[in-house]
């Protein structure tokens, strides 16, 4: 099993209590703000967070919640690390240029980064040797290429966008105005005909390989807005997006849940959103890291159209473990 150890403190203050425990017994699921899902998540106050940087792009936590990567609007990323949480601050890269820099997303233990392509909302996904060097330019792989994702916009296709895995790799969701599990042609009108789907690699270590299963998430869908997946639990039974759900003012994140993975999501219940202000960025670490320290652990939300698009900490806990 990797490291798990929770990302939380930083500029944003340090971890306390039993986030902090690195798996020394387990704290009751007692926090306000709950419980959500399947999974029982409970949530704490959002909190001003200063260690990511504001006023650029959304971002990602890895699975074990050591790593951080953030896009900014001119093509290029940058990569946060933590040894530990007894950490004080994150150390902070450098930006580097990547052709596919939005909606970014870890995956393969870190080696792996799903970003995609604002214009053409397809998306490529880049391999590195080792987490010692950043994802660039010259180790991509576009996803443009690949069915049933290889029809671009500007080809009459359709889009395929903000790919987010489970941690192991074995289940995909996406947001998509595709006709057709087999069809990448447009079914419905960019951003708003947009909506959540979901799909299976056939080989979970290769994300460059062919997938299969595709199925549109309709229940856990906004019929007019687009539907932008931000976390998918480890055992592929939650999973919260961002959207815009009918009646609301605001784009708002949303935790839906699902029995099993051979059914659909249900409808989505919103969570950690203030109804007046929209909300477009959402992170936590795996369910199993924030299990194995204490039960408790840290998320992270930023508000999109906050002037400073300001990043929020918030303390979360796990009601019901993943099996």
């Amino acid at each position: 099993m990797p490291e798990a150890q929770l990302a939380a403190g930083g500029a944003g203050g340090a971890a306390s209590g039993a986030a902090g425990g690195g798996g020394g017994g387990s704290s009751p699921c007692d926090l306000a703000d709950g419980p959500y899902g399947i999974h029982g998540l409970r949530f704490g106050a959002l909190e001003p967070y200063a260690a990511f940087q504001s006023g650029e792009r959304e971002g990602s936590l890895s699975p074990t919640g050591l790593r951080f990567i953030q896009n900014n609007a001119a093509f290029s990323l940058r990569e946060y690390t933590r040894g530990s949480l007894t950490d004080e601050s994150w150390a902070m890269s450098t930006w580097t240029v990547a052709y596919f820099d939005v909606q970014v997303r870890y995956a393969n233990e870190d080696l792996g980064l799903f970003a995609c392509h604002g214009g053409e909302q397809k998306c490529g996904f880049y391999w590195r040797a080792s987490t010692d060097v950043p994802f660039g330019y010259d180790n991509d792989f576009a996803f443009l290429s690949l069915p049933p994702f290889d029809v671009l916009i500007s080809g009459g296709g359709a889009a395929d966008f903000a790919f987010t895995t489970t941690p192991d790799g074995r289940f995909l969701a996406f947001s998509s105005n595709r006709l057709s599990a087999l069809e990448d042609v447009p079914a419905g009108p960019l951003p708003d005909g947009m909506e959540l789907w979901t799909a299976e690699p056939n080989n979970p270590a290769n994300p460059e390989a062919s997938y299969k299963a595709l199925v549109a998430q309709t229940l856990a869908s906004s019929p007019s807005s687009q539907d932008l997946p931000r976390w998918f639990s480890d055992d592929a039974l939650a999973i919260v997006l961002a959207s815009k759900m009918p009646g609301e003012a605001s784009r708002d994140v949303y935790l839906a849940s699902r029995s099993s993975t051979a059914g659909p999501f249900d409808a989505p219940e919103r969570i950690l959103s203030v109804p007046s202000a929209d909300e477009d960025g959402f992170t936590m670490p795996s369910l199993e890291t924030i299990v194995a320290h204490g039960n408790r652990g840290y998320g992270y939300l930023r508000r999109g159209l906050d002037p400073a698009m300001t990043w929020y900490r918030f303390e979360v806990c796990v009601g019901v473990p993943a099996p």
